[in-house]
């Protein structure tokens, strides 16, 4: 809150040629007014409650793998403590720099081909 600010012309620590220069760039509209949060439109969208759904079995997946692969390792497959959280972090790590990497894949691939960003992130998030 204390570096944040409305807009450029309201904050306290950016210097006059800063603001020219981000008002040049996107402009600046004393103009705007609030609109109000279309929450009934957003509660019959489709694509919204896919990608609630998405999500929440995303997080199930997640949790269910920090909660229950320890205790599958020790109890099932009888991994000493070590063992147990040397090979459980395993899945993390990896997931960890798969992130990495794909935005890497994704910006090469954008700026390499012409396939537009809808496409590069479809392709991206079929293969991850």
């Amino acid at each position: 809150m204390l570096v944040s600010a409305d807009n450029p012309r309201k904050h306290k620590f950016i210097s006059k040629k800063e603001i020219a220069y981000i008002e040049r760039k996107i402009g600046f509209n004393t103009n705007i007014q609030a609109q109000s949060t279309p929450w009934l439109a957003m509660a019959k969208s489709g694509p919204l409650w896919a990608i609630i759904l998405a999500h929440m079995c995303n997080n199930w997946t997640g949790y269910t793998l920090i909660t229950v692969l320890p205790t599958f390792m020790r109890e099932v497959l009888k991994f000493d403590i070590l063992q147990n959280g040397v090979l459980s972090s395993i899945p993390f790590i990896c997931r960890a720099v798969e992130m990495v990497v794909s935005g890497q894949v994704a910006d090469l691939l954008r700026a390499r081909t012409s396939l537009g960003t809808t496409k590069v992130r479809k392709i991206i998030q079929g293969v991850v």
